[in-house]
């Protein structure tokens, strides 16, 4: 029954196999997200200071997101380059879950934003995010 079957040179469809993997890879981390609890308390003196994202959300997301997240040089959506773009993550629940998750997903990848900064994004959602 093998005999049968039509011989193939190892990678001679080398396009085919790009795509393969790379389906594979693009897959691999997709699943639902799902926002872990916070186990710290937001800081009383963060939750008393009008969070804005003109003067807070802007700085942290320019400082940790926006070199991935941007059109260049990486192109990796979603986009948080503007106030709108950051404010439709936030209200999809994409932006928490990420930074509050704890897989591998979790985001910025290299170094996860300190306490207060998550603070300051909870807040800011929370009030439904005044610019």
């Amino acid at each position: 029954m093998l005999e049968s079957l039509p011989k193939m040179k190892p990678f001679s469809n080398i396009s085919y196999w790009v795509f393969t993997i790379f389906t594979i890879v693009l897959f691999s981390g997709c699943k639902k997200n799902e926002i872990t609890e916070n186990p710290n308390p937001i800081d009383a003196s963060v939750d008393e200071t009008p969070i804005t994202y003109q003067s807070h959300i802007k700085l942290i997301i320019d400082n940790n997101c926006k070199g991935c997240h941007s059109p260049s040089p990486l192109n990796i959506p979603p986009y948080l380059t503007s106030y709108e773009e950051v404010k439709q993550s936030a209200q999809q629940g994409t932006l928490l879950s990420v930074i509050f998750n704890s897989n591998p997903r979790a985001m910025p990848p290299n170094k996860p934003l300190t306490k207060q900064e998550k603070d300051m994004l909870t807040v800011w959602t929370n009030n439904n995010y005044p610019n």
